[in-house]
């Protein structure tokens, strides 16, 4: 690659805390060398991030990210790297060169899965110069080449926005062009997925017509013309549907059966069987997920919500348990905000219904369950979780400060465990964070009745009717106030979980 090209890379990132891997890449990238004012060293990827969020909000470009797969200073990795490139559509084709000594699989999968649009390649530390130098050309090659996949890609996404099924015809024969011109990256199991999304977005779509036509149908009496006309338009809308449904079914299967261990089409295949109602064939689906990325959280996640929907709680206690355990081993840095949070919401109502079938109010009480028996095994799981949670919940604490739900969740987790006086504290500094939350007013007060301090727990209530709020929060309130003034702590608890 020329001089000039080397010269062009403008805010190249290359984060590093190895000497020994930081001159390697000086001898074998002249760039390296040549053009040290375009580029950016560091050895923290705190730093980094903090670096490249200012660039996303300018809308700065990035050109190049040269990366150790491990940061030993910090709880970041190159997953949360990853992840902040992908959130914004401005750095999804940010090239990413990665250096590691290792070749565990699940690591590497980790990577494929954050991966979605930005192009990468994994260096091993014993690659030779000549194969560093050939590789950092093939990235760089590659990228001018993926922007074909990602206009491709967009070009469905307006499509599909759109929700104009006419233009179906349009998209479908982009997609065939795109991938006879740029079949390296448009490969056929990629642009039959994109099919695949397509037709699933517009049965959906063809599926809210159809049910709004059934309700409307409703409002006429069956001898009526309206009612004849609105049903010939269900029965239309239906038949569209189920062919929709068809011809997103076939194009995931080719994908599939193309590469049958790509996860995106994989995934969208789980989410046609959980529509379609077809659990069985969900769960086949995220078993296999599970079986090609292990430690991926996420599909942990989804199979204890299918468990959940089958009313199988133990299960799904286990699977929300792995899911948290895989969070905290990759570090809550490292995944989305959104899929801690599901963790947490689920698990925490999960093991709600769990505590409520063994008919206990705190993870502790143990005492009426025979040692090795399936109930003492599922409390337990409950146990191990809801301290799984409360360490997630801690690290999300200190990423979000001025977040009080985290506050107000990690004193749940207290409370279960009957540690009233803890959750007395996380709740108070829950309620200073957001002193206008009816509901963590409402939980700190139900807290203190339950350690007795019921004159402090009813002045809070009072405090807080003078606020403003909804109806079903003043429910709340008013149902509280009932229990306190009863001083029932034994409902007061029950109705906590």
């Amino acid at each position: 690659m020329n001089e000039a090209f080397h010269k062009s890379l403008q805010n190249v990132f290359v984060i590093c805390e190895s000497p020994a891997i930081l001159l390697k890449l000086r001898e074998n990238l002249s760039f390296l060398r040549t053009n040290l004012s375009s580029i950016a060293r560091y050895k923290n990827v705190d730093r980094a991030l903090e670096h490249l969020n200012k660039l996303i909000a300018s809308q700065r470009d990035v050109d190049l990210i040269i990366s150790d797969m491990f940061f030993h200073s910090s709880e970041t990795s190159i997953v949360a790297l990853v992840n902040r490139l992908e959130e914004f559509q401005h750095y999804r084709n940010t090239p990413l060169l990665i250096f590691t000594n290792t070749k565990e699989k699940n690591l590497i999968n980790e990577i494929r899965l954050a991966c979605i649009h930005v192009p990468f390649r994994i260096v091993f530390t014993e690659t030779d110069g000549k194969g560093l130098e050939n590789i950092f050309h093939d990235l760089i090659s590659f990228k001018h080449k993926n922007k074909h996949y990602l206009e491709l890609e967009s070009k469905v996404e307006f499509i599909i926005d759109s929700k104009n099924e006419s233009l179906i015809p349009q998209a479908l024969q982009t997609i065939h062009t795109y991938q006879k011109n740029y079949p390296q990256v448009c490969r056929l199991a990629k642009t039959e997925l994109l099919k695949g999304q397509l037709f699933f977005a517009f049965w959906k779509n063809s599926c809210e017509k159809a049910e709004e036509f059934l309700s409307q149908m409703t409002y006429h009496p069956k001898s009526s013309d309206e009612y004849r006309k609105i049903s010939a338009r269900y029965t239309k809308e239906t038949a569209n549907s189920t062919r929709l449904l068809s011809l997103c079914e076939q194009a995931l299967e080719k994908s599939h059966k193309t590469e049958p261990t790509y996860w995106k089409t994989l995934e969208l295949l789980f989410q046609v069987h959980m529509e379609k109602g077809d659990l069985r064939r969900a769960k086949i689906i995220l078993q296999q997920l599970i079986e090609n990325f292990p430690q991926a959280c996420t599909f942990s996640l989804k199979l204890g919500k299918l468990h959940e929907l089958r009313n199988e709680f133990h299960k799904s206690v286990n699977h929300y348990m792995n899911a948290a355990h895989y969070a905290l081993e990759q570090g809550v840095r490292n995944i989305q905000k959104e899929d801690l949070i599901d963790i947490v919401n689920t698990s925490l109502r999960s093991c709600k219904t769990m505590m409520n079938h063994l008919n206990i109010d705190e993870v502790g009480n143990s005492n009426n369950f025979k040692e090795g028996s399936d109930n003492y095994l599922v409390l337990k799981s409950i146990r191990k979780n809801n301290a799984q949670l409360r360490v997630i919940l801690e690290k999300m604490a200190k990423l979000y400060p001025d977040d009080a739900n985290y506050i107000n969740k990690i004193a749940i987790t207290y409370r279960r465990s009957g540690e009233y006086q803890l959750a007395e504290q996380y709740y108070l500094k829950a309620v200073k964070l957001d002193p206008k939350n009816i509901i963590i007013r409402i939980n700190y007060a139900m807290c203190l009745a339950c350690s007795d301090l019921f004159s402090k727990a009813t002045a809070i209530i009072e405090e807080t009717s003078n606020l403003e709020m909804s109806a079903e929060e003043r429910e709340n309130l008013e149902h509280a106030r009932e229990l306190i003034n009863q001083r029932d702590t034994t409902r007061i608890k029950r109705v906590m979980l």
